[in-house]
């Protein structure tokens, strides 16, 4: 109990980063030895910061106790870097948090099964469906699922887990005890029920900007890989996909329309070498053989979980995702298509199938090369 106290003490210094506390355990062993140094200790450790170097020098430890006392009023776990409850897989990155702060179970968080499912807050039914399809088949399958809480894609993912039957981890950028986003106080409860909510962030702590982009790294670090549904070109979705790049994890991405600004992110990172996700099953086939001991196959045969394609919105959806020529179903509207582009509206119209529906073919047959794309959301032959 000491050392969380200690921990709790350097993690509320706000001018000490996760990276530099780590360092500083390091040089002097545990965080209650960086507690008892002093000034001249802390210099000949490279504390040259004037600020950091003042709240080092701050021994009150009250405000840490309050903290570690709150959480536990609140049944929020607090769990210290270096200790028996902490992941081992934070130790591979150079910035672990100090604290954890968990609502619900702990032991999820030491699972490998863990599969990242991230995207765009304003996505489309197009990107929700693949979100809510590939998370719950992934479930089923046994695997966990872990995304950011957020409005969107990560509340799909999180939905798509939960209606597999599965268990799911919500990383949030702020403090545990925050109602935030504040429509999303059911899918919360949800998550820590059947899985793990986790938050670095000292309670009370607003969900403001910087947050994200350290929540982020937690995403990728907890993960096998990571998935991007749909993300704009400055979504924070791709700056999660850049921190799995950098600590060696798998990153999939689902194509969409080029003309659509919420895909432009996911067909960017395919262009730079994301895997293509065409549905759950790309990303069963690259861990079943190398990891057969994460999916639950007694229940399923292997062959129903590589082929079975309930992912995205249709069974005919589907098929063209499995055909390489044009499908009856893209003959729809692949037919009124001339030399002269027409905007997906009049396709639409003339078609008779839904803008959704005409934008999902479009998508496809952009990928099988079988249109071509102009300004204005325009399309022809």
């Amino acid at each position: 109990m000491a050392e969380l106290l200690f921990l709790m003490w350097l993690h509320l210094k706000s001018t000490v980063s996760p990276r530099r506390s780590r360092e500083l355990i390091e040089i002097f062993g545990n965080a209650e030895k960086v507690y008892l140094a002093d000034k001249k200790a802390y210099v000949n450790a490279g504390v040259t910061n004037q600020h950091m170097l003042h709240e080092l020098l701050d021994k009150n430890t009250k405000t840490a106790d309050k903290e570690i006392e709150k959480a536990k009023r609140l049944g929020i776990r607090v769990i210290g870097f270096g200790t028996e409850d902490y992941p081992i897989i934070l130790n591979e990155i150079p910035d672990p948090p100090m604290i954890l702060y968990v609502k619900g179970s702990v032991d999820v968080l030491h699972r490998r099964n863990i599969f990242c499912i991230v995207g765009t807050r304003h996505s489309t039914a197009y990107g929700m469906s693949a979100a809510i399809g590939v998370a719950e088949q992934l479930a089923r399958c046994g695997m966990i699922i872990l995304s950011g809480v957020a409005m969107g894609i990560d509340s799909a993912a999180h939905r798509g887990a939960l209606r597999g039957g599965g268990k799911t981890i919500g990383i949030m950028g702020c403090g545990l005890d925050v109602e935030y986003p504040a429509d999303n106080g059911e899918i919360r409860r949800a998550i820590a029920e059947n899985g793990a909510l986790v938050s670095e962030f000292p309670l009370g702590t607003p969900p403001i900007g910087s947050n994200f982009p350290m929540r982020n790294r937690l995403l990728s670090a907890f993960s096998l890989g990571v998935a991007v549904m749909e993300a704009g070109e400055k979504s924070g979705a791709l700056i999660t996909a850049k921190y799995a790049a950098e600590q060696g994890r798998d990153v999939f991405a689902l194509p969409g329309n080029i003309s659509n600004p919420m895909s432009s992110g996911t067909n960017r990172l395919i262009q730079d070498g994301a895997a293509l996700l065409t549905g759950a099953d790309a990303i069963i086939a690259e861990y079943l053989l190398r990891y057969p001991e994460f999916f639950d196959l007694e229940t399923e045969t292997k062959e129903q979980i590589l082929f079975e394609e309930k992912d995205f919105v249709s069974e005919n959806e589907a098929e063209i995702l499995r055909e390489s020529h044009v499908t009856e179903y893209e003959k729809r509207l692949y037919k009124y298509l001339t030399r002269e582009p027409l905007h997906i509206n009049e396709l639409s119209r003339n078609s008779g199938v839904s803008i959704r529906e005409a934008q999902s073919i479009i998508t496809m047959l952009q990928i099988k090369g079988k249109v071509r794309v102009y300004p204005g959301n325009r399309f022809g032959l």
